[in-house]
C-alpha cells in the first residue's frame, strides 16, 4: 500500500489506521509493505546502488552498511538516559550481524560536525548509507517572539534555513556553543545536507519528527498564483515530509510521542528486517506487526499495555534495499535480537515477581555514562574515579 498525494491537508491524517471494513483489521498490519510518497518532490531522489554479493563465496555481502548514529542529549543528565535506544541495539548484534553493519557515533552530535563528516566520508568514496538520530524533535512556530521561550529567540539566528512563518518541524542538535546546548535543524536544511553527502536513508526516532498539522484556513491566492506544492510542504509539511522534498530516499520518522522502549523495539526490528534483505518500507512495516504483536511495554516497573504501532511512519520514493533479497544466495538470515524487557529466566530459583533485569545491570549511570562520552570529545584518555563497589568497571564497560 502507497499513499501519494499533493494535497497538504491529507499529510496530518494517519493513514496508517485505515481499517479494512470486512475484516476491522488495519491494512498497516496485513500489507507486506505501507509507505508514503512525495508525488512532485522538488529534487529527484537519489536512490543508492543495488546490494551486490561478492560471488567469493554463497551470500558474501561486499562492503558492510555504514549508519552513522547520532545521539544528542542537549538536556545533560535531566535528558532520557543515554544510549537508551542505541545500547540495545548494539548489544543485540551478533558476530555475523557485526560484520554486515558499521556503526560509527557522531562526536560530538553537532550539526557542523554531523556535515563534516559525511562530506569526508562521501570524498572517501565510502558515502554512509544511514543517518540514525536518536535524540529530540519538536514542531513549534518560532517567528513569533511573543509566544515562544526566550531559549527559542536565541536559537533564531542559527536557523540554517532562515526564519519560517508557521509551524515546522525541527531536530535539537547540541551546539555546545550557546547556553542551552541547543541548535534548531529543520528538514530543508537536513534533507540538503544528506542528498549533498550521497545519504540515502534517514532513521529518526524522535519524539513528533512526523507530525504535522493542517492550516486553520486555506491560504489566499496572491498576484503570482496559487503556491505549488513544494511551497506547501515547506509551510505546513512535517521535517520528515522536508527531508524528503529535498531529495532522500527513504525516512522512517515517529508520528506522535514515543516511549525509549517503543522506539528501542522497533529500531531493532526495523535493522534486523533489513539485514534480512527486506526494503526500508517492508522492514518498517515488519517493525510495525512486531509491537502490535507484542503491545506490552515495561514502563518503570510495570508492564503496561499500549497501541503505539502506528507511530511509525514510512516514506519512500521507490523501494530502497540494503542488502541482497532474501532467497537470492543469501547464506542465512540475520537476526538482532534485544535483551531488554526479557521476562525473568524460567529456569533458576529468582522470584519471577522480581522486575526484569535491567539492561547494564544498574541504575543510576546515565548522567555518569553521558559525561564520560562527552569527554571524549575534547580528551583521549579520561580517568574515572570514585569508591570501591562503586560501578567503576560496569560503566566502563
Amino acid at each position: 500500500v502507497e499513499i501519494v498525494t499533493g494535497v497538504r491537508e491529507a499529510a496530518a491524517i494517519p493513514w496508517e489506521l485505515i481499517r479494512d471494513p470486512k475484516t476491522d483489521t488495519p491494512l498497516a498490519l496485513r500489507a507486506r509493505t505501507f509507505v508514503r510518497a512525495q508525488p512532485q518532490p522538488a529534487q529527484r531522489p537519489q536512490l543508492p546502488p543495488l546490494p551486490r554479493l561478492s560471488g567469493e563465496r554463497p551470500g558474501e555481502r561486499v562492503g558492510p552498511i555504514r549508519i552513522l548514529l547520532v545521539i544528542c542529549r542537549p538536556g545533560g543528565g535531566e535528558d532520557v538516559p543515554f544510549r537508551s535506544v542505541a545500547s540495545r541495539l548494539i548489544k543485540g548484534l551478533t558476530e555475523e550481524v557485526r560484520q554486515a553493519f558499521q556503526l560509527d557515533v557522531l562526536r560530538p552530535p553537532t550539526f557542523e560536525q554531523l556535515g563534516r563528516i559525511l562530506r569526508q566520508a562521501q570524498a572517501e568514496g565510502r558515502p554512509y548509507h544511514v543517518v540514525h538520530f536518536d535524540g529530540h524533535g519538536m514542531y513549534a512556530e518560532v517567528v513569533q517572539p511573543g509566544q515562544v521561550a526566550e531559549w527559542l529567540r536565541r536559537a533564531m539566528p542559527l536557523l540554517l534555513s532562515g526564519p519560517r512563518r508557521g509551524a515546522h518541524g525541527y531536530l535539537l542538535f547540541e551546539n555546545p556553543a550557546l547556553e542551552e546546548n541547543v541548535q534548531l535543524v529543520d528538514g530543508p536544511a537536513l534533507g540538503k545536507l544528506l542528498v549533498e553527502a550521497g545519504v540515502p536513508v534517514l532513521v529518526l526516532n524522535a519524539c513528533r519528527s512526523a507530525h504535522a498539522e493542517t492550516p486553520d484556513s486555506p491560504p489566499l491566492i496572491s498576484e503570482e498564483g496559487a503556491p505549488d506544492v513544494h511551497t506547501q510542504i515547506r509551510a505546513f509539511g512535517s521535517l520528515a515530509q522536508e527531508v524528503m522534498d529535498a531529495g532522500v530516499a527513504g525516512v522512517v520518522a515517529m508520528r506522535y510521542n514515543v516511549y525509549v522502549v517503543t522506539a528501542a523495539q522497533f529500531v531493532a526490528d526495523l535493522y534486523a528486517a533489513l539485514a534480512q534483505g527486506h526494503t526500508l518500507g517492508e522492514a518498517v512495516s515488519r517493525g510495525r506487526k512486531q509491537l502490535a504483536a507484542q503491545p506490552l511495554r515495561t514502563i518503570a516497573y510495570d508492564p503496561i499495555p499500549l497501541q503505539d504501532w502506528p507511530v511509525p511512519v514510512a516514506y519512500e520514493a521507490a523501494p530502497i534495499a540494503l542488502f541482497p533479497q532474501p532467497g537470492r544466495g543469501q547464506a542465512s538470515p540475520l537476526h538482532i535480537t534485544l535483551a531488554a524487557g526479557d521476562a525473568t529466566p524460567q529456569r533458576g530459583t529468582l522470584d519471577p515477581s522480581l522486575p526484569p533485569q535491567p539492561d547494564v545491570g544498574f541504575f543510576g549511570r546515565d548522567e555518569t555514562l553521558l559525561a564520560l562520552d562527552r569527554a571524549f570529545d575534547t580528551q583521549s584518555v579520561v580517568l574515572l574515579h570514585a569508591y570501591a563497589g562503586s560501578g567503576k568497571t560496569a560503566t566502563a564497560a
